[in-house]
């Protein structure tokens, strides 16, 4: 990957994942059974020249079999003045991982991901920034509503 120092880097997978009892991040699951550890993407990502790297792991981060949560869905839609606020005036970096660890992530095949849906439904918040968005996303409401899969967020702005 190339990238410049006003490049927006986006990373976003959706699909299995795992812990392995070796961080906060998951394990993205890859064919044949194979693995490989959002914290090393994360890592490569960063090393590049760029203005903000934003990823988003839309996965279970269960341990072999632990799988707990509850599934809600949303409906809005972000507005080009709010991907501007999130991407161009934002320098730093967002990670954000659809479930803790020890906590699947869910979906149906009607509505897709109830994670990837309630991130849509936040960032459509107009005005409003990655602390926004982390903060709904870990309030209690959210977490006992919609899903119980407790999200989590790393947000780290660069001057």
């Amino acid at each position: 990957m190339q990238s410049t120092s006003e490049d927006t880097v986006f990373f976003y997978y959706s699909g299995h994942g795992g812990n392995q009892h070796d961080g906060n991040l998951p394990h993205l699951g890859l064919p044949r059974g194979h693995m490989i550890s959002a914290g090393n993407i994360v890592s490569r990502l960063k090393r590049q020249p760029n203005r903000n790297v934003i990823a988003v792991f839309d996965c279970c981060n269960t341990f072999c079999g632990e799988a707990k949560g509850k599934f809600g869905e949303s409906h809005k839609r972000v507005t080009e003045a709010t991907a501007r606020l999130l991407f161009e005036q934002f320098k730093g970096s967002f990670v954000g991982v659809a479930a803790g660890v020890g906590w699947a992530s869910f979906s149906t095949r009607k509505e897709g991901s109830a994670y990837s849906n309630w991130l849509l439904e936040y960032m459509a918040d107009e005005k409003e920034g990655w602390e926004h968005i982390i903060q709904c996303m870990e309030q209690p409401d959210f977490r006992a509503a919609p899903s119980d899969q407790y999200p989590f967020h790393i947000l780290k702005r660069r001057k």
